[in-house]
């Protein structure tokens, strides 16, 4: 059966309460019994600009982010694709439930913008989009699978689409930690039989992508091929990947781009 990593947390302990109990032999237990109460998942409520949202005035923009409890900057990962002009600042504000990121300057080449959003906290990420310009029509889908789905499914799996020109090498799986995507999704939909759907949207026709797929299963909140789940598009047995044109065919519903994640080796 498989686990998200807020489960794992809690295995067998209970929603919310983990309860640590000292055996006593022939006195009471009441000073010894212990317990701490762990914060509910974390996860976004709101945020502004809505996801989706066209901006028309795009730069710099504040970027509020609201969850369902308190949390911290610490707590929280945010990866804007592809990199910024400007990183801005993150602060805690209002409620202490909100984290806003002032002074973000997008990147001008790109039109579609995707933040990823993650916690140790989180149940799976969460995917923000928005749109500064006229939105292209490249785009391409797949499946997802897992080389043993009893142990991690394909579920909470991001999608990064990097730049053809990229240095990644499966070879060298820490290289792709030195690489910001040009285009990421995630997977939307696990089906019966453990495949799990994509689609890669918003990418200018004339690119050309390598497409890696990771899953946060070390629960850190970084996706990184070392520590996690992960595989690419391509010939697995020479390490090869293969390169994948944003085709922009608005009615090409092929679904041909499809990955395996195995376990890091």
């Amino acid at each position: 059966m498989n686990e998200s990593r807020v489960q794992r947390l809690r295995r067998g302990l209970g929603p919310f309460v983990v309860a640590s109990l000292l055996i006593c032999m022939g006195q009471s237990c009441d000073d010894d019994f212990q317990v701490s109460v762990l914060p509910p998942p974390l996860f976004v409520r709101s945020t502004t600009p809505a996801d989706s949202a066209q901006l028309d005035q795009p730069d710099p923009i504040n970027l509020s982010i609201t969850f369902n409890r308190v949390t911290k900057v610490s707590e929280v990962i945010l990866d804007l694709y592809p990199v910024p002009a400007a990183a801005g600042t993150l602060q805690t504000t209002g409620s202490g439930r909100n984290i806003t990121w002032f002074d973000l300057s997008v990147n001008p080449t790109r039109n579609v913008h995707t933040l990823l959003i993650d916690s140790q906290a989180m149940e799976n990420p969460f995917l923000l989009e928005w749109n500064t310009g006229p939105r292209p029509f490249g785009r391409f889908s797949g499946v997802v699978t897992s080389e043993a789905p009893a142990v991690e499914s394909p579920e909470g799996a991001v999608i990064f689409a990097l730049d053809e020109l990229s240095p990644f090498s499966p070879l060298q799986p820490e290289s792709f930690l030195d690489i910001r995507a040009e285009r990421i999704s995630s997977v939307g939909f696990v089906n019966s039989v453990d495949e799990g759907l994509y689609g890669v949207s918003g990418a200018d026709t004339n690119d050309v992508f390598l497409v890696v797929v990771v899953k946060d299963t070390s629960g850190d909140g970084i996706y990184d091929p070392r520590d996690d789940w992960w595989g690419f598009y391509g010939n697995e047995l020479t390490n090869e990947p293969f390169s994948v044109p944003a085709n922009g065919g608005l009615f090409n519903s092929r679904v041909d781009i499809d990955v395996k994640i195995r376990a890091p080796r």
